[in-house]
């Protein structure tokens, strides 16, 4: 492992780091300060073992993302030469659930695994199920919530909670920075088609503020409308406003940047 690597993966404590989900989880964004976390390059799996050894990790799943709203298991039964397969090498997924039961038979301590997945601008939803005693990661951009000719009840949240039995009632949610409607327009064929799945009351929040010669949409928004139509109380959603763009300390497609930010949850406490 040559020091670069190892002085920008241990730069995470300079990241943002917060307790979450009642203070139960623990949440870092790791942007600029951490490195480039991007997926398809041969240093991400180095990154990634140094970043566990740092965070006294034994296991840290991450899927490959590819705006298909599907979420998989994270599996427990194969192991390769002692170490984890990581999920990314088993099937492709927008979101990660873990059941931490499952986990916990399986021989695993739960505050030694974590969730997690790289960005560059699209929130994730972070939520926990208290009766199923299961933590999920969904990537949440614009295609994982709307696609042109798909029933409104296919957004990668609708598509976990009928997958996996859970019960919005008993879910606390927090979404993570991710880029705001301050920076994010579109002028293309998509907006017509969004305003007609979501409705009128959509409408107002997508289009409240402006970029310049384009519309605005308020992807935040937008999650939280998804949350409440499923049945989440507002009370149980917490969402982190910090834009990926303007904040200056992440990397941002918008900002025309190719590298990528890596998200990192896992449970601190019972």
């Amino acid at each position: 492992m040559n020091n670069e690597v190892e002085e920008k993966a241990i730069a995470v404590s300079a990241e943002k780091k917060m307790k979450i989900l009642e203070n139960k989880f623990e949440l870092f964004l790791m942007g600029k300060r951490s490195g480039d976390f991007f997926l398809g390059r041969e240093s991400f799996c180095d990154k990634i073992e140094v970043l566990g050894k740092i965070l006294n990790l034994t296991d840290i799943f991450v899927p490959e993302l590819d705006f298909m709203r599907r979420t998989v298991r994270v599996p427990f039964d194969r192991r390769e030469n002692g170490k984890q397969v990581n999920a990314r090498t088993l099937e492709n997924a927008d979101g990660l659930i873990v059941f931490f039961d499952e986990a916990k038979k399986n021989g695993f301590q739960l505050n030694k695994i974590a969730l997690s997945a790289t960005n560059a601008d699209c929130p994730f939803i972070i939520g926990f199920d208290s009766e199923k005693n299961a933590l999920f990661s969904l990537h949440s951009g614009l295609k994982c919530l709307h696609k042109t000719g798909e029933k409104e009840n296919q957004t990668v949240f609708k598509k976990l909670i009928e997958e996996f039995g859970l019960n919005p009632k008993n879910l606390k949610i927090f979404v993570t920075a991710g880029i705001q409607k301050c920076c994010y327009g579109r002028n293309d064929e998509v907006f017509p088609d969004v305003f007609a799945e979501w409705g009128d009351e959509f409408r107002s929040i997508a289009t409240n503020g402006s970029r310049a010669g384009q519309t605005s949409l308020d992807l935040s928004g937008l999650i939280e409308f998804d949350l409440h139509r499923c049945g989440v109380a507002k009370e149980n959603i917490i969402v982190d406003k910090t834009c990926t763009c303007c904040d200056g300390k992440y990397w941002s497609n918008v900002n025309g940047d190719k590298q990528r930010n890596l998200i990192v949850v896992r449970k601190i406490s019972d």
